[in-house]
Order: structure tokens, then C-alpha cells, then sequence
């Protein structure tokens, strides 16, 4: 019976350690995060980029202007926000 006892404290106790452990990679990431201070209502502007970038590609590859033309726009138009965001992490 002692044996039962003791595998039972010791789960219990196992299981502290995880939820402790847990906790302390949740407050990590938690600090990361907010000393990271990215503009988040900027967060279109990856999409917008990255779009921007496959469409100029894939004008350039296929030789289809519109595509290019869309894809240049695309970039023209996140331009300044992208320039913000590198800035604010360069800053840093």
C-alpha cells in the first residue's frame, strides 16, 4: 500500500513540475512578445508582399505584363509600411 501512496505523490509531483515548466516557456514567449513591439495593425502588409513579389515573379517568368504590372503595384502600394516596419525592427 506504501508503494501506491508513493507512486501517486510522486505523479502528483511530476505533474507540478510539468505545469510549472509550462508556465515558465509561456512567460518566456510572453516577454518575447511584447519586447518584440511590432505594429500588428501592419500585419497586411506580409500578404501584400509577399503577393507583390510571386506576381512580379511569375510575370517575369511567364512573360505576361498584367500579372507584372499587378505585382509592381502590389509592392508600390506597401512600400511605405514595409520601409516602417523595417525601421521600428532595426531601431531596436
Amino acid at each position: 500500500m506504501d508503494s501506491l501512496e508513493e507512486l501517486a505523490k510522486r505523479k502528483k509531483e511530476l505533474e507540478l513540475r510539468r505545469d510549472i515548466a509550462r508556465l515558465e516557456r509561456m512567460n518566456r514567449w510572453a516577454k518575447i512578445a511584447s519586447d518584440l513591439k511590432i505594429d500588428w495593425s501592419l500585419i497586411w502588409v506580409v500578404p501584400f508582399t509577399l503577393a507583390g513579389a510571386f506576381f512580379i515573379v511569375a510575370g517575369v517568368h511567364d512573360g505576361y505584363v498584367p500579372i507584372f504590372i499587378v505585382g509592381v503595384l502590389l509592392l508600390i502600394l506597401v512600400t511605405p509600411r514595409l520601409i516602417k516596419i523595417v525601421r521600428s525592427i532595426a531601431s531596436r
